[in-house]
């Protein structure tokens, strides 16, 4: 239906008032003669636009997303297709509203000309913050050249992006470490595996058995063999994904920190040849893989990940029993809460405490809190700071770990103690 914009509208107001003023005299016959050329000409421009409508009802889009899934910070490129079935030629406005999660600059309006019987391509790039992300309605908008009238047609063109969260910043803060925790590590469990480490001087207290009399003969003084051995890492994550953990900047959230940690541990595990556990909860559905062996977990995460919409989530999530069903399903295996600000402010240490004693030693709760006051406000991240203070002074009675993430840094501090916990 053919609508007047707001030049429309005043246009109209300035033609009728033209003719009022010549009915009662006023600069008579200017004032009329003004007015009627002028509804005249507004009248030719919404039949025009009225004609054209028609053909609008002929133009088809697409709207396709390449590549459909990228890392985290690469960008992806939208092209929208206009085919036009008629023989008119139309000029038309492309308003384009992508994601709420994507960096693009807000709505996208384009000025597209489509010949009769032709088509025009359209492009834009956009990067979004881990997830899925999807398209619907594209606005497609018929006016005249003056911009008097409009016909708007939504069209239902979906497409979906799914952007793999990245890790790499926190690996970086981390590598270095990990590898100092190994090291140190494989120190204190030697000869426990056949894997040749290194050829060092005899110091008091090593086993003479390691001694390597060639090496010695050689280098004029006792030297030993060291044998180092191969960290595996085997935890059980639950990461939850309520819409609590969505509240915060686009890509800052303390649910786009528990994804990046969560693929950080997940390659970790890989690296070290592991085994990988998960249970995602979204406040209504637990997804969960259990004993996936190296890469094939990781990925297995990062894909469930790069598929999850934040947008659909919901809010319940209950502590007591997520705990329950990871001791049930991850045996005896280290288990790593990652919990956002929503969760951690509805449960209290009590209910925690129920089931930490089945946990004891093997749980570390990584409290994500949200990185500024553009999150929440000031008294909500009080009280959330409280509450995870108060967590951790409780829960240290049954060996729990509380350790509050809000930025790169504290996710590095968080990822070498999930290191430290869960080698074997």
């Amino acid at each position: 239906m053919v609508q007047p914009t707001y030049k429309g509208f005043l246009a109209l107001f300035i033609a009728v008032s033209l003719i009022a003023s010549g009915a009662f005299d006023i600069l008579y016959p200017f004032s009329t003669a003004t007015g009627i050329a002028l509804t005249i000409m507004l009248a030719f421009l919404y039949f025009n636009v009225s004609r054209l409508a028609a053909s609008l009802g002929k133009v088809k889009a697409s709207r396709i997303v390449e590549p459909e899934t990228v890392v985290e910070g690469l960008e992806a490129r939208v092209n929208i297709v206009l085919s036009n079935e008629s023989p008119e030629d139309l000029k038309l406005t492309v308003v384009d509203t992508p994601p709420p999660r994507t960096f693009t600059g807000g709505i996208k309006r384009f000025l597209a000309e489509v010949k009769g019987g032709g088509s025009v391509k359209i492009t834009y790039g956009v990067r979004g913050a881990p997830g899925r992300h999807e398209w619907s309605v594209l606005l497609l908008e018929l006016s005249d050249p003056l911009g008097f009238f409009v016909e708007p047609r939504g069209l239902e063109v979906m497409a979906a992006l799914r952007v793999v969260p990245s890790y790499f910043k926190i690996e970086d803060i981390v590598a270095d470490k990990i590898v100092g925790i190994s090291e140190a590590y494989s120190r204190l469990n030697p000869g426990e595996s056949l894997e040749f480490y290194e050829i060092r001087e005899y110091v008091w207290g090593d086993d003479p058995r390691k001694i390597a009399w060639l090496a010695s003969a050689r280098e004029g003084k006792l030297m030993v063999r060291d044998f180092r051995k191969e960290l595996r890492y085997a935890p059980c994550l639950i990461l939850d994904l309520s819409r609590g953990s969505w509240y915060g900047p686009v890509g800052e959230s303390p649910g786009d920190w528990i994804v990046r940690v969560s693929t950080a541990i997940s390659a970790l595990v890989a690296r070290s040849g592991g085994t990988l556990s998960y249970i995602i909860y979204d406040g209504a559905t637990a997804r969960k893989a259990l004993n996936v062996r190296g890469w094939e977990g990781h990925e297995s995460l990062s894909s469930r990940l790069a598929g999850f919409d934040p947008l659909k989530s919901h809010f319940h999530v209950y502590v007591p029993n997520l705990l329950r069903e990871a001791s049930e399903s991850c045996g005896f295996r280290p288990v790593i809460l990652l919990a956002g600000p929503e969760t951690l402010m509805n449960t209290g240490s009590s209910l925690v405490l129920e089931v930490a004693p089945e946990l004891r030693g093997r749980l570390i709760i990584l409290a994500f809190a949200p990185s500024s006051l553009k999150a929440v406000s000031g008294d909500m991240l009080q009280a959330l700071n409280s509450r995870i203070l108060e967590l951790s002074r409780d829960m240290e009675v049954s060996g729990v770990r509380v350790l509050r993430i809000s930025n790169a840094g504290d996710a590095a501090v968080g990822l070498m103690e999930v290191a430290r916990v869960t080698a074997f």
